[in-house]
Order: C-alpha cells, then structure tokens, then sequence
C-alpha cells in the first residue's frame, strides 16, 4: 500500500487516513502509554480485510488503531 513509508504524527495520520482501521509499523508511543506519537501507515481497512488486519496485530507486527478526527474532541470534553 505505503510503497514510500513515511513517518507521519498521529495528527497526520488522522488527516490522511480519516475514519479508517489503520495499521502502523515503526510506531513511537509516549512514555508506559499504548498513545501513538507517530508511525508508519503500512496498511489500511481498504487494502485488507479487518481480521487480517487484526491478525497482524495479534502477531505483533503492526499496531491496529481506527482514526477518528473528532477523538480528541471528545477526549477534551470527557477531560474537563
């Protein structure tokens, strides 16, 4: 899918990817947290079927995470 693998920030992901299952290689989490900082898109939702996906990611060989644009949102509004 991602024949140039570009590192992108979790923002730019959600940018480029937009409510997709996406899976990251490569990926740089925060400190003893599962949040992604950023990665690399290797696959996405329209290149494989979900349980594929999710087999990869059971076998460690990707992190599975679905973007969604308005989480952060969310999250602002669950935090105050």
């Amino acid at each position: 899918m991602n024949s140039v693998q570009t590192r992108l920030s979790w923002e730019e992901i959600k940018q480029h990817y937009p409510h997709q299952n996406v899976g990251i290689i490569d990926a740089e989490k925060k400190p003893d947290s599962e949040i992604i900082v950023s990665g690399i898109v290797k696959f996405t939702d329209r290149d494989m079927t979900y349980d594929d996906l999710a087999l990869l990611a059971m076998q460690n060989k990707i992190e599975l995470r679905y973007t969604t644009l308005d989480e952060d949102e969310f999250n602002n509004i669950n935090m105050r």
